[in-house]
C-alpha cells in the first residue's frame, strides 16, 4: 500500500532543515535553545528585517529575467560542491584516525549547510521563474517581489558564510 506524504516530508525538506539546524549548536540543555535562538535570528531574523526594508522602500527590481541563469548556474555548482563533499566524508571514513573521526563531523555539517543552501537557491529561483512569467516586461516588476528575492538571497548569503567557515574548520581539522 502506497503512502501518501506531503511534499515536505516525502522529499526530506523537514529533514534538511533539521539537519541545517542541528549545526548551530554543540552544546545542550539551556545553551543549546539560546544558540538555536542566534541562529534563527541570523539566518531569518536579519532576511526578514532586510527584506522588509524594501517593503517601505518600494524598490522595484528590474532584471530578474538576467538573474535567473545566474542563479541557475550557481545552484549547479553547489551540487558540484555537495557531490565532493560526500566523496571528501566517504575517503575520511574509509581512512580512520582521530584526525578523520574529528573532520567527518565538520563534513557532516558541511552536507546539511550546502544541502539547505541548495534549497534556499531553488526557492530563490522559484521566485525568479514567477517573476518573470508573472510580471510585464513594458510596466517592469512589480516592487512587491522585491522584499522576498533580497531574503532569499540574503539568508542565501548567510548559509553560505557557514558553508565557507565550515569549510575553514575542515581544513583546519586536517592540516593541524
Amino acid at each position: 500500500m502506497t503512502s501518501v506524504l506531503s511534499p515536505p516530508v516525502k522529499f526530506g525538506l523537514v529533514t534538511i532543515f533539521r539537519d541545517h539546524r542541528d549545526t548551530w549548536s554543540a552544546t545542550s540543555g539551556a545553551a543549546q535553545r539560546m544558540d538555536l535562538i542566534r541562529g534563527y535570528i541570523w539566518y531569518f531574523g536579519w532576511p526578514t528585517l532586510a527584506g522588509g526594508v524594501f517593503v517601505f522602500v518600494r524598490f522595484e527590481m528590474t532584471a530578474a529575467d538576467k538573474l535567473l541563469p545566474a542563479v541557475s548556474v550557481f545552484t549547479a555548482l553547489m551540487f558540484a560542491m555537495l557531490g565532493l563533499t560526500f566523496n571528501v566524508g566517504v575517503s575520511l571514513k574509509n581512512a580512520g584516525g582521530k584526525k578523520a573521526s574529528t573532520t567527518l563531523a565538520t563534513i557532516k555539517d558541511l552536507r546539511a549547510n550546502i544541502t539547505w543552501a541548495i534549497l534556499v537557491a531553488f526557492a530563490l529561483i522559484a521566485t525568479l521563474v514567477l517573476i518573470t512569467l508573472l510580471d510585464d516586461p513594458a510596466n517592469g516588476t512589480a516592487w512587491g517581489w522585491s522584499p522576498v528575492v533580497v531574503a532569499l538571497a540574503y539568508h542565501l548569503l548567510l548559509t553560505l558564510l557557514t558553508v565557507l567557515a565550515r569549510f575553514r574548520t575542515a581544513f583546519n581539522y586536517l592540516t593541524r
